[in-house]
């Protein structure tokens, strides 16, 4: 390469001419001259043959000789003053940068999707909550705190139980929606409202019960109960063995009240309560005919909608007679 080549020659032995020529250079010349002289053959001294391998040519490059120290300092302030202690070679490939300044570059922050505060897409559900100050809670509110169950509370226990004994079901639902088994063969009339009933073979009532809670909450939390008490029970003026027991009225059906369709759970709002609806319905009716003319029944029901934190429950009762195969009373309440 030209740095190697340029190097060689700059330390190679001068030929035996040669040294004369310089010894007389020497007498002729100025001390200073000598080194005028001794920069102009260390620049123009390469041979054609270098200068055509490098590509360069220096032949047009002015030099001067080196301005002494002195006048440096004084004409050119600290950089150069500097500058000026050090060989004119050196100093023309230094430079001063002045105090260098190194700045820290901060580790990225975590990400926070690693955060356990917030969630990720792939994670289990997780109740969301802004988390209380520092050092207490939040500042107290203007007014009252409103009744009612604190958010912690509301999804613990049903906001209402309720029963439709008169007028339409909720939920676009009827006596088939919840008995599809029973459907057509004539245990219940008007299946899509409340109320008294009677068929040639069956004395009773239609009744829709329903319990609210609040949207958000998960509705596999709350399940349905219904007792039932029997006041009186006669046939053919006989005391039945149900008479004066209380029993629970779902487990004795044998059905399944935890999923549909004896279950039935819609959203409300229109005329239905706002909040989310977990309903039930329920047939009670006696059968009649020439073998059982005379009928006598009295019943007290509680239905109920449960959850882990407590229930809400609605009560309700119906009462049939039926004598000499007519019905003479029957009621739903």
């Amino acid at each position: 390469m030209c740095t190697f080549a340029e190097k060689q020659r700059l330390t190679r032995e001068a030929t035996p001419a040669e040294s004369a020529i310089m010894r007389g250079r020497f007498a002729q010349s100025h001390v200073s001259e000598r080194r005028l002289e001794a920069g102009s053959q260390d620049v123009k001294g390469n041979s054609p043959t270098e200068t055509d391998r490098c590509g360069l040519d220096f032949s047009r490059i002015p030099v001067h000789a080196a301005t002494p120290a002195p006048d440096r300092q004084a004409a050119t302030g600290p950089w150069l003053a500097g500058q000026a202690q050090k060989p004119d070679g050196q100093s023309r490939d230094t430079f001063n940068f002045g105090t260098l300044r190194i700045f820290p570059i901060p580790a990225p922050m975590a990400d926070a999707r690693s955060s356990p505060a917030i969630p990720t897409a792939d994670g289990a559900e997780q109740d969301v909550f802004d988390p209380p100050q520092k050092g207490g809670g939040g500042p107290a509110p203007a007014g009252p705190s409103p009744a009612g169950p604190t958010p912690a509370d509301a999804c613990a226990q049903p906001a209402s139980m309720n029963k439709i004994v008169s007028g339409s079901f909720l939920g676009g639902l009827t006596m088939d929606s919840y008995y599809p088994d029973l459907s057509g063969r004539g245990f219940w009339a008007h299946a899509g409202a409340g109320g008294p009933f009677e068929t040639s073979t069956q004395a009773g009532g239609n009744a829709q019960l329903f319990g609210v809670i609040p949207g958000p909450c998960d509705p596999s939390r709350f399940h349905l109960e219904q007792t039932a008490s029997v006041a009186r029970f006669r046939v053919g003026g006989a005391k039945q063995p149900l008479e004066g027991k209380t029993f629970d009225d779902i487990a004795q059906s044998g059905r399944d009240f935890t999923r549909a369709p004896a279950r039935q759970d819609f959203l409300g709002g229109g005329v239905a309560p706002a909040g989310y609806i977990i309903s039930m319905a329920d047939p009670p009716s006696v059968n009649f005919g020439p073998s059982r003319p005379d009928v006598e029944r009295d019943t007290d029901f509680v239905s109920s909608l449960v959850g882990p934190g407590g229930r809400q429950s609605v009560s309700w009762s119906q009462s049939v007679r039926v004598a000499g195969g007519v019905v003479t009373a029957n009621t739903l309440a």
